[in-house]
């Protein structure tokens, strides 16, 4: 297979399964997840958690399972890596919610069509470039 046609056919996957959890379970995991660290950091911070911060943890998650995606030699550890990223990149519906005005329908569809793009490509391209560092890694597989 090529690597132009891996790269489709990652992207289209993402894009029909990010596509299904977003229209049927519309922001769910952002509640999730966002909630989880939010709950988490408040023994920490004492007081109110600003979103800000809570974006900040979240981001630092992102980056560092990322890192761990591409960097990992066992496949159980490289592939639960990029799951906990495909739940975490719901932070992009936060962004989403913050850069794009609501309150009509077609602003959630145009949310809701941005943050499934975005997240499919990034989902994508870390599935690539992980699969193409291993491959360089071990080139008899």
């Amino acid at each position: 297979m090529s690597r132009r046609s891996e790269t489709t056919l990652y992207f289209l996957a993402c894009v029909v399964l990010y596509g299904i959890v977003d229209y049927f379970f519309n922001q769910a995991l952002l509640y999730f997840i966002g909630g989880t660290i939010g709950t988490l950091l408040k023994p920490l911070w004492r007081g109110k958690v600003e979103v800000l911060l809570v974006f900040l943890v979240w981001s630092l998650l992102l980056v560092g399972f990322a890192r761990q995606s591409v960097t990992a030699h066992r496949a159980g550890v490289r592939y639960t890596a990029v799951l906990v990223i495909a739940a975490l990149l719901s932070e992009v519906d936060l962004m989403m919610v913050v850069l794009l005005p609501g309150g009509s329908l077609r602003h959630f569809y145009i949310a809701l069509v941005a943050g499934v793009l975005v997240k499919s490509l990034a989902l994508s391209w870390l599935l690539l470039s992980g699969r193409m560092r291993y491959q360089k890694m071990h080139p008899a597989r």
